[in-house]
């Protein structure tokens, strides 16, 4: 891992903690959270792998966040879509499939878990944030495990 990475690092694990609580407790992930987010990683990424690229990255998580949005039944809202977008630059495009199975999965298999335990009612919203954070956190960390990182 390059030491260029270290503040992204840092600054994304940062603010998904605190987003994940935000997102847990009011079913809200705030813009001026989200959008700042984005501008950071497009800044920062940008130094390493050029700043088209770091955008051309955010707009395909956007794009692709919109259309896990518009196009499923889930109840995804506006800031999930943002925090896809601004995680985006964050690691390869060949890992987005990963990111987003990852996010999708986890939370599937915490509502199924919710369900059997009747922790929650069928139309219970459940916040995507922190599993968002979570998908993160696991493919950045294999990402550095593996060496096969930005």
């Amino acid at each position: 891992m390059d030491y260029i990475h270290l503040p992204m690092f840092l600054v994304n694990a940062y603010m998904l903690f605190h987003l994940s609580k935000i997102d847990i407790k009011e079913m809200l992930l705030p813009d001026k959270l989200t959008l700042p987010l984005l501008v950071i990683n497009v800044i920062l990424v940008g130094v390493s792998i050029g700043y088209l690229n770091a955008l051309v990255a955010a707009s395909i998580g956007l794009i692709l966040g919109l259309t896990l949005q518009y196009c499923g039944k889930s109840k995804l809202g506006g800031g999930d879509v943002k925090l896809f977008a601004a995680l985006a630059p964050t690691f390869l495009t060949h890992s987005y499939p990963y990111f987003f199975y990852l996010a999708g999965l986890s939370f599937m298999l915490s509502a199924v878990y919710a369900a059997i335990n009747k922790k929650f009612k069928r139309d219970s919203l459940i916040p995507m944030g922190p599993f968002i954070a979570v998908s993160w956190a696991v493919v950045v960390g294999v990402g550095i495990l593996t060496g096969i990182y930005v």
